[in-house]
């Protein structure tokens, strides 16, 4: 099986002071509804739930972290405050 995520956008490398949490999370936005639709979509995918006798799992993968939602005010502050930390 082969299959393409897409993301538009900038893709910088993290460093000690700069862990680009916020960003990285706005990939994760990005990728979360293509593979929620792959998993949906999928048979073959479906069939790995089942033959695992879990029903439930499906439901939990796609809800898979609130990658959907934007990250809140008071997570991007202690993003922000810990990059100014000195390390």
């Amino acid at each position: 099986m082969q299959f393409r995520l897409l993301y538009s956008g900038r893709v910088l490398g993290a460093s000690r002071t700069d862990t680009r949490a916020t960003l990285k999370h706005e990939i994760r936005r990005s990728f979360h509804p293509q593979l929620r639709r792959l998993w949906e979509n999928n048979e073959s995918l479906l069939g790995i739930l089942r033959s695992r006798g879990d029903e439930e799992a499906s439901n939990r993968i796609f809800r898979l972290p609130n990658f959907d939602k934007p990250l809140k005010e008071e997570q991007r502050q202690r993003l922000e405050n810990k990059k100014s930390e000195p390390s």
